[in-house]
């Protein structure tokens, strides 16, 4: 459960540590996530080892984006395939010293794992098979039922909680990304 407070757009925007005036450095409708506690954190961001750019991510769609925003001109979208960027806290993805891309994603077949892209432009490239095991487990429990087997466990978990006395039934719904 997390409350989610309608805001006009959230941007960012850099300022030197002299105090100078901040300077707006990103532009349109879009807007960075902000969640009240307990919900997840926002994204984080990570600056590129130049300093002249920052590595954003956030929902877009039915997916996780990821974005280099640099300090003058428009976003260029990072393509990750299939993957969908991860975390516990916000996004687990930042940029090493080199430049390389890490982060953990997720796939519809696989758990999430450990990831690294060279360059913003490179294939990504699994670092990781911690969850090997849990992937055989989790596809096997849905061969032949991947839609309505999953859908009917998360109605039951909402009957469960509209049968609650402090849940108005006719003022919840559903929705989200497995």
């Amino acid at each position: 459960m997390f409350l989610h407070e309608p805001l006009p757009s959230q941007h960012i925007w850099i300022t030197a540590l002299n105090g100078s005036a901040a300077r707006r450095v990103t532009s349109g409708g879009w807007t960075l996530e902000f969640v009240l506690p307990p919900g997840s954190p926002p994204s984080g961001l990570s600056w590129s080892p130049d300093s002249k750019s920052m590595l954003v991510a956030g929902n877009d769609r039915t997916t996780t984006g990821v974005w280099i925003q640099p300090l003058d001109g428009a976003a260029k979208c990072i393509d990750t395939g299939d993957l969908v960027v991860s975390g516990t806290f916000g996004y687990d993805i930042a940029v090493a010293s080199t430049g390389a891309l890490v982060f953990t994603a997720t796939t519809p077949s696989r758990p999430a794992q450990v990831y690294v892209m060279d360059t913003p432009t490179s294939a990504p490239r699994r670092l990781s098979n911690f969850n090997a095991w849990a992937g055989g487990i989790a596809t096997q429990a849905i061969v032949g039922d991947a839609g309505a087997g999953p859908g009917r466990d998360v109605m039951a978990g909402v009957a469960m909680l509209r049968a609650k006395p402090y849940v108005d039934k006719y003022r919840t719904a559903v929705t989200g990304w497995s």
